[in-house]
């Protein structure tokens, strides 16, 4: 599942939301490789998305929408869609699964009933994102039962601390996967050196540390009380980098799993997942950290998600539709609040204000 576009109004604080996930012109010597649909070189889109904002910017909703959205179509329960619109709700996604076609769903919520239709066109080999949505015709509305049969599965992995990722193992890929834990728990906690696959319990690692054993089943741990809150986070990112290599997802939203972990590991950690974006793939990753804005990806990877004090809606903004030179620098942009969407420090100005009194 790729995401090209996105609409949302009254779900969550998203009101009259908008983002566009292609990019016009093709860029030279980007880190990104193949920033276009598999074999359609000028469909083009954002592989991968560092999104960047305060708390309650939406960044987390954002992941769940288009995680609901793709459990829906999996599953057909209305119920993921109904627990997160209200009375006249919009959701729109454009978005392209396994086949060279490019879909549209549109759910509206009224009064308890989802009015849902799904648009498509077929993606020929010249066409941009752009020219392929023009044509977007109706194809189903009556029997949206057929949605999922039209479509297929939409593999979406979405994780945040409170949702551990989850890896099923086998005999092809746990060795693969092994290696990757205790490649990045190794490095967040050197004590923890010896990790292993159980031959006891199904789907599970066990972690060593002096005499303890750390079980992780199913992507989750077991007894957490004896690790830091970093190498916890640690773990489940593991699973996620692990969910990557193993081929088993698509689309991929990693939220804000980095709160404990070193600046300098997570810089290596997004390089390293970046890398294993497959073609026809697509990552989002969220982060408070502005020294990710230093690493040297298209600006169009950047976008800034804000709230707006007037209205109290969520808005996003790409770094390249205000910087337009190689040479200008993303950080300094937002340090500069270019983006308008840099913390308010406003309040807290009342509390140093108080003590100079």
């Amino acid at each position: 599942m790729v995401v090209f576009k996105i609409k949302i109004d009254n779900v969550y604080n998203f009101k009259n939301f908008e983002t566009n996930l292609s990019y016009p012109k093709k860029i030279n010597n980007s880190l990104i490789l193949n920033e276009h649909l598999k074999g359609y070189p000028n469909f083009r889109y954002k592989k991968a998305v560092v999104l960047i904002g305060s708390n309650a910017t939406g960044k987390t909703c954002l992941g769940r929408i288009i995680n609901n959205v793709s459990l829906y179509v999996n599953t057909l329960h209305e119920e993921y869609l109904k627990n997160m619109m209200n009375d006249n709700s919009t959701i729109e996604i454009t978005f392209v699964n396994d086949k060279p076609i490019l879909y549209k769903l549109s759910i509206v919520a009224n009064n308890d009933i989802l009015n849902i239709k799904l648009y498509e066109n077929k993606i020929s080999l010249k066409d941009s994102f752009e020219t392929c949505e023009e044509g977007l015709k109706i194809s189903l509305e009556d029997d949206i039962k057929l949605i999922h049969q039209k479509i297929g599965n939409l593999e979406c992995q979405f994780t945040y601390p409170e949702m551990n990722s989850k890896v099923e193992i086998n005999d092809k890929n746990k060795e693969s996967f092994l290696k990757i834990l205790k490649c990045i728990i190794g490095t967040l906690d050197p004590s923890l050196k010896d990790v292993m696959i159980s031959k006891e319990i199904d789907n599970s690692f066990i972690i060593k540390r002096g005499n303890d054993n750390i079980i992780i089943q199913d992507g989750k741990l077991l007894n957490k009380e004896v690790l830091s809150s970093g190498t916890i986070e640690g773990i489940d990112i593991a699973l996620f980098i692990a969910s990557m290599k193993g081929k088993i997802n698509k689309l991929y939203y990693c939220d804000e799993h980095f709160s404990y972990i070193h600046s300098d590991i997570e810089k290596y950690l997004l390089s390293i997942m970046i890398g294993k974006i497959r073609d026809n793939e697509q990552l989002f990753f969220t982060t408070h950290n502005i020294d990710i804005l230093d690493m040297s990806l298209p600006k169009h990877t950047y976008a800034f998600l804000g709230r707006n004090n007037f209205n109290n809606k969520s808005f996003i903004t790409f770094a390249d539709e205000y910087l337009k030179r190689n040479t200008d620098s993303v950080r300094c942009a937002y340090e500069n609040d270019i983006f308008q969407t840099y913390p308010d420090l406003s309040l807290l100005d009342e509390l140093v204000e108080d003590d100079e009194k």
